[in-house]
């Protein structure tokens, strides 16, 4: 039997910037920071949130995860029915994701790397890796001629939890079945059209002088009109120094940013709209601005890089909601967004981590830091936030000077992208 962990609300997705336009709220959203309280019986610190014995299971759940993943890969010929892992740290539990019967065979594939303390389950998925990843690209390549059909899609999806694949279409008329056909290679309810839509949006006040954190309130050309919030800073192969925001929140006609101060940052050099990212050249030092309230200044250092595992929890810290933890790592997604300076449209690939029906980032937030905790006081980076599902929005905290708070954020992986452009953002 497949197992189903359905999310709080399958949301529209939009970009987390502070415009201050309705017309926004059309296309995926671009987020900026985010945060959530744990379970009351997840280790956990006098503040609510997950204690250091959390982080550092999880921490090291992650580790296995990844020679799970490996061990799909090599051991013994690949597995094909490989799904994904997905983690709970809450319980030290791991769960393997396949298609198929789960064997003596390929358990023992997967046994071998857990250790006794950790609990490892196998949950049938109605999609393997492989299945998953040419569904992506096949709708990817099929945009256009469902547009023509009627159907408008910003943003398709894929759970952790052996969920089928979900393409989402705008408007009230929901597509016709034979629509669908094209895509249901796998077999009947191995995909389904949900209705939700994306967009995107534009907020610690003043980062100056240089180096700059993570965390930091930034913003664009008067022309553009926003504010975003600086993400994580990387150290190129060359010695060169970049701060990361969102490409949303950059004009590429005049990439330069500048504190909330009206001091300048430095230009934009280069960007990855397929990641939502752009990279600012300038002077950065690893850390992260990780305070909960006004005027709290903590900072938090980063140690190094690591990519999304599902059911994984994370923490965020943007310029306008501050640090927050809880959310969890639930889908891996792919998002349609439109520049707001150019109407440029372009596709993002990442993954959606979601707090229930609480708050996880607020608009201004967009380009912030997403992270875990490790160690005692330091950080692995995982990701910026990019843009939020219009329909999971929530009630905001009372030191969000804003009503447009989101559950649920869509984040590219910075680990894919620290590979890609050989960047260190532990030094």
């Amino acid at each position: 039997m497949i197992r189903f962990k359905p999310l709080a609300a399958l949301l529209p997705v939009a970009l987390a910037t502070t415009v201050g336009a309705a017309s926004l709220i059309t296309q995926p959203a671009i987020a900026d920071k985010g945060g959530g309280s744990a379970a009351p019986s997840r280790p956990s610190s006098s503040s609510g949130e997950p204690g250091p014995a959390f982080w550092a299971l999880q921490e090291r759940m992650d580790v296995i995860a990844t020679r799970l993943e490996q061990a799909a890969a090599v051991t013994g010929g690949k597995d094909l029915g490989f799904a994904n892992v997905w983690l709970d740290a809450q319980n030290a539990r791991i769960t393997v994701y396949r298609t198929g019967a789960t064997g003596v065979a390929e358990q023992a594939r997967y046994r071998q790397h857990v250790p006794p303390d950790i609990e490892l389950l196998f949950a049938k998925a109605l999609l393997s890796r492989e299945q998953g990843d040419y569904l992506f690209r096949l709708v990817e390549s099929k945009l256009a001629w469902l547009e023509q059909s009627g159907v408008v899609s910003h943003r398709r999806q894929l759970g952790g939890q052996g969920e089928p694949f979900r393409i989402y279409y705008t408007g009230d008329n929901k597509p016709s079945d034979a629509l669908l056909e094209p895509f249901l290679l796998f077999g009947p309810g191995t995909v389904v059209f949900v209705q939700g839509d994306v967009a995107a949006a534009f907020g610690r006040f003043d980062d100056y002088p240089a180096p700059y954190y993570a965390g930091a309130r930034i913003r664009a050309p008067e022309t553009l009109g926003t504010y975003c919030s600086s993400g994580f800073g990387g150290l190129s192969s060359n010695g060169s120094h970049y701060l990361l925001t969102a490409y949303h929140c950059i004009h590429p006609a005049d990439p330069r940013m500048w504190t909330w101060s009206n001091h300048l940052i430095g230009s934009a050099g280069s960007h990855d709209p397929k990641w939502d990212v752009t990279y600012i050249r300038a002077s950065t030092a690893p850390y992260i601005y990780s305070g909960t309230s006004l005027g709290d200044n903590a900072t938090t250092s980063v140690v190094g890089v690591a990519g999304y595992q599902y059911g994984a929890q994370v923490c965020g810290s943007g310029s306008v909601t501050y640090r927050v933890c809880g959310a969890t790592v639930y889908s891996r997604d792919t998002w349609t967004l439109t520049h707001p300076a150019t109407n440029e449209n372009y596709t993002v690939s990442g993954y959606l981590v979601a707090r229930g029906d609480q708050y996880f980032f607020a608009k201004g937030d967009s380009g912030g830091p997403i992270y875990t905790p490790s160690g005692s006081s330091g950080a692995l980076a995982r990701g910026i936030y990019s843009a939020f599902p219009t329909a999971s929005q929530t009630t905001c905290p009372s030191h969000v000077t804003t009503s447009n708070c989101y559950s649920q954020a869509l984040t590219p992986d910075l680990a894919a992208v620290a590979n890609e452009q050989q960047l260190n953002f532990a030094r």
